[in-house]
């Protein structure tokens, strides 16, 4: 164990074994840091918050902060939960639930300058890149990718597997399996590298094809266009998780 002179920790907090910690870090009351973790200069962990194995922070990152939500009563009972190998990256911030826990899973990459707001739920291997801004109350699927400088609005959820471009403003749901980007924001392919990374056999792949083609066509009647392709791609475990997250959407979808 390596904790730096200047380094503050609160008698409260729980830190594992074989952990790294730089000048001028404050880790706070009540927080959890687990094992081989390394965190580097002038980093704040808030009070509250629960840190996996081997994550790297780096310097400037300010992590459990307040949330930014004028609604926030004080609460002290919410917590921003981080999972294992996590890669927090210079002058990063995420926020603590006001209603909800912040849940992030594991493998999460949130790059410079990114900030991830109160009440969100992040899944596992899922990369923010440099300056995203993702607001309270979104929810991204495992292994999304999301492009530089893009923000996405309260209460969007992106599905598994997504990629979507720098610079875009997601104010709908990102369905899972594609890619979107240009002006305004809409599907723009399947993402068939991710699906042929991750075991996700061609025919699948096709099927999604066929599937984002014929929403895309249909998308003034979309409960017509989600009957037809339960229909005929009733054997699909991907299309069915397409129709889900469709049928479930509050916000709108981005085709």
């Amino acid at each position: 164990m390596s904790i730096h002179p200047t380094a503050i920790i609160a008698p409260s907090a729980n830190v594992g074994k074989d952990i790294s910690v730089g000048p001028f870090t404050i880790i706070g009351p009540h927080t959890v840091i687990g094992d081989h973790c390394i965190i580097g200069p002038h980093v704040q962990i808030e009070s509250n918050t629960v840190i996996g194995h081997e994550a790297r922070i780096y310097k400037g990152a300010c992590l459990g902060i307040l949330p930014q939500d004028a609604r926030f009563a004080g609460r002290n009972d919410t917590s921003l939960i981080i999972g294992d190998r996590a890669v927090l990256r210079e002058y990063c911030t995420i926020s603590r639930g006001s209603e909800n826990d912040t849940l992030i899973g594991n493998d999460f990459i949130l790059m410079s300058y990114g900030h991830v707001s109160h009440d969100c739920v992040i899944g596992n291997q899922v990369v923010l890149s440099h300056s995203v801004i993702v607001m309270g109350h979104v929810s991204i699927g495992d292994r999304a990718l999301i492009g530089s400088l893009t923000f996405i609005n309260r209460h969007v959820r992106i599905g598994e597997l997504s990629f979507i471009g720098g610079g875009f403003r997601v104010v709908k749901d990102v369905p899972p399996f594609v890619m979107a980007g240009d002006e305004p924001l809409q599907i723009t392919g399947i993402n068939r590298v991710a699906l042929e990374k991750n075991g996700i056999p061609d025919s699948e792949t096709d099927k999604l094809s066929k599937i984002y083609q014929m929403l895309r066509q249909q998308q003034e009647d979309l409960p017509s266009a989600t009957n037809a392709i339960r229909s005929l791609f009733s054997d699909s475990e991907c299309a069915d998780k397409v129709m889900m997250f469709l049928e479930s959407s509050e916000k709108g979808v981005v085709l």
